[in-house]
């Protein structure tokens, strides 16, 4: 603002501060579905630890329930058990303690060609060739 000097000041304008906040908080991402439901992150904690239940099973059991306001997706779940907004782990899971980490990183990267070095079609086992047991597949490749 110019004042009667005709020099340039910055001053503090509220409504444009508010302004500002306003949009840097849309960036913000949604907020935190169970962050006032403290029965329903019980609840999960509880289905997890003591009844091994899956994340899949306890988002079904929450919609089925009338107790809760709320839904939740099963993916929803999963990441607050990552984010540490559940007081679960993924060891405590019973079939979802997978890594977060790529281990396809270490791997040593083969050729096809190396891979598929020696092999050839001739020879298939005998029980391929009767085409009596399941899982023997024949194919041809474009």
């Amino acid at each position: 603002m110019r004042n009667t000097d005709y020099i340039i000041r910055e001053e503090y304008v509220a409504d444009k501060a508010q302004r500002q906040y306003d949009n840097n908080a849309t960036a913000k991402g949604p907020k935190i579905k169970i962050a006032k439901d403290h029965e329903m992150a019980d609840f999960i904690e509880d289905k997890i630890k003591e009844e091994k239940y899956s994340p899949e099973v306890i988002a079904n059991e929450i919609k089925e329930v009338d107790e809760f306001e709320t839904e939740l997706h099963w993916k929803t779940i999963y990441n607050y058990i990552d984010k540490g907004i559940l007081l679960v782990k993924r060891d405590d899971l019973t079939y979802g303690n997978y890594s977060k980490t790529k281990t396809t990183r270490n791997r040593k990267k083969i050729s096809t060609s190396q891979r598929k070095e020696g092999r050839k079609i001739s020879d298939r086992p005998e029980e391929a060739e009767k085409r009596e047991q399941l899982g023997h597949w024949e194919m041809d490749l474009l």
